[in-house]
């Protein structure tokens, strides 16, 4: 049977188990946690480089040479029978980027390059050793 001091004693266990719960231990930080944190300049972005923004031309271009393929076969080359590859030029460098370029880096009369690399040793009293 539920007397008034058994309903006062489970209140008082609940209260104090409430308060158990709400106290809890500091979150404990490394004291160079706060030293490395650095406020942003004023005017500067937190991301300088940002993302990437969307070339819509570059998009628009490759629509074009991929959604109707044939039309842009037939334009192209018309344009190539007239001498003109500069439409084509374009529209391909601006839509897949400009064609790697090649280079070949030779030394005296197309041989090979020549390195060679020295190695020096200074002493404590200042003198070169080997």
């Amino acid at each position: 049977m539920k007397t008034a001091e058994t309903i006062e004693a489970q209140n008082s266990l609940k209260a104090e188990k409430v308060r158990r719960t709400q106290k809890h231990k500091p979150h404990r930080m490394h004291p160079n946690s706060i030293k490395n944190l650095k406020p942003y300049v004023p005017g500067q972005s937190g991301n300088p480089g940002g993302q990437p923004g969307y070339d819509v031309a570059a998009a628009l271009a490759r629509a074009v040479i991929e959604g109707s393929q044939e039309a842009a076969y037939e334009g192209f080359s018309k344009q190539l029978a007239n001498g003109n590859a500069y439409a084509f030029k374009e529209l391909a460098e601006r839509g897949y980027g400009p064609k790697p370029q090649q280079h070949q880096i030779t030394g005296a009369d197309g041989g090979p390059i020549q390195t060679s690399i020295q190695v020096s040793f200074i002493l404590p009293n200042g003198n070169a050793g080997s």
